[in-house]
């Protein structure tokens, strides 16, 4: 399946891969200047797979806090892209707060 040639335990990789892809989608993370304005807080929970090109597939909001920040962490997760290539679903959180925003 992979030409990588590297053979490893699959809880490690998934797991590191999995943070890997987090780290990733959280750098690509942009508060809305309009939800700044409105005090916006709170974490969005984002679902998808990630094909095999490295683009998510089938995002979905599964908890949502307000369109502003829903619709702005749908975005980073198709900006991380390419993502680390993770079999089956993955869950992120991100979290917006306006302490962590502040430049």
């Amino acid at each position: 399946m992979s030409g990588s040639g590297s053979a490893r335990p699959a809880g490690l990789d998934r797991a590191v891969l999995v943070r890997e892809l987090l780290a990733r989608v959280r750098a690509n993370r942009r508060y809305p200047e309009l939800a700044r304005r409105r005090e916006l807080e709170g974490v969005v929970r984002v679902a998808f797979r990630v094909g095999p090109d490295g683009r998510p597939l089938e995002a979905r909001v599964t908890h949502a806090v307000d369109p502003l920040l829903d619709a702005a962490a749908l975005e980073a997760v198709q900006r991380a892209a390419p993502l680390p290539l993770v079999e089956g679903p993955v869950e992120v959180e991100l979290d917006f707060r306006l302490e962590a925003a502040s430049p």
